[in-house]
């Protein structure tokens, strides 16, 4: 499965430089490729691809709609950067850092376009646009959620107005549905419409991707606390550091922990700076608690909802890597 993956990624390579460096003079060129050339495992391109074969299409049809995918990624990733004051992504300074912030917010704009430009060479473009927009919508809806889902306000008219003080599971999930899984959907949806695939084989890969999404996202939530900080790249505890609420470890914290505890995580939730002994303190008493099991435990349920959303498609070596692949983003460790 890996190999395939992997193969697949180097495929949309060619595709990224030829969208993004699109009529830019060269110091242009050289921001507009920043962010992508960090790394990533290029999981939602290999997902077009892979949801393209699988439906009965050809992976070559799929290469510029995966290349508009990644680019909608890392385009949420400049944004996130940004938002949340990010200093190390991928091992490597954020664009934020290497460029300053308003490199990254151009770049932002100059990436929507190139996601139009590769949508416009595929298959059934108007199409996947009018899906593209859509998912664009729904992933900044969902980034304005999370925001709300802080402990500490950030100090703007809307989100103060609108900011909770606490955050149910479904809350949790509906953010994560639209920030997150709005893009897996996406991805698994536009495989299946430049393969001429019939509705039901669409709604089958979409299910399927948005579940995909609330696995990923639940496992970064816990590799973002739990996880080793060489392996995955960037500081441990960082949402615990921005305030953040939206995280499935904090949610099940908070139902689980007895009242000192619970007050303990808030404070250390809503303080304006913590120090790197304060945010261990806090993961150690998760971790006493046993939230790292049952965020994982409520991780692997979206798995099953994965496999089964696949049940209908006919078998195919495309179909058996969809079903090993919600294992292996369970499992993984960066």
């Amino acid at each position: 499965m890996l190999d395939r993956v992997t193969e697949l990624s180097k495929r949309v390579e060619p595709a990224l430089e030829k969208y993004l460096a699109h009529a830019a003079y060269p110091e242009l060129r050289e921001a507009m490729m920043y962010q992508v050339r960090t790394g990533g495992k290029r999981i939602r391109p290999a997902l077009v691809m892979l949801s393209a074969e699988a439906a009965g299409g050809r992976v070559d049809d799929a290469i510029p709609a995966a290349a508009a995918y990644e680019i909608a990624h890392n385009t949420t990733l400049l944004f996130d950067d940004v938002v949340d004051r990010g200093e190390i992504r991928r091992g490597s300074p954020t664009m934020r850092i290497e460029y300053g912030e308003v490199t990254s917010l151009f770049t932002c704009f100059r990436y929507r376009e190139a996601m139009e430009r590769a949508l416009r060479d595929s298959k059934n473009s108007a199409k996947l646009s009018a899906l593209m927009t859509k998912v664009i919508d729904n992933v900044l809806e969902g980034g304005i959620l999370d925001l709300l889902l802080e402990a500490r306000a950030k100090d703007e008219p809307f989100l103060r107005k609108y900011h909770k003080k606490s955050v149910t599971m479904d809350e949790y999930l509906l953010m994560v549905k639209k920030k997150t899984s709005s893009l897996f959907e996406g991805c698994a949806r536009s495989g299946a419409i430049v393969a001429d695939a019939p509705q039901a084989v669409e709604e089958a890969l979409g299910d399927y991707g948005v579940n995909v999404g609330c696995l990923f996202q639940a496992t970064d939530d816990i590799l973002d606390i739990f996880g080793e900080e060489e392996e995955l790249g960037k500081k441990i505890g960082k949402d615990i550091a921005s305030h953040k609420l939206g995280n499935i470890a904090v949610v099940l914290a908070l139902e689980k922990l007895n009242e000192r505890d619970r007050r303990k995580l808030m404070a250390a939730l809503s303080a304006d700076s913590l120090a790197e002994s304060d945010i261990a303190d806090v993961i150690a008493m998760m971790k006493d608690a046993g939230i790292r099991e049952d965020a994982t435990k409520a991780a692997s349920e979206f798995e099953e909802k994965t496999i089964a959303s696949l049940d209908h498609l006919p078998d195919s070596d495309a179909k058996d890597i969809l079903v090993a692949l919600p294992a292996f983003l369970l499992h993984r460790r960066s």
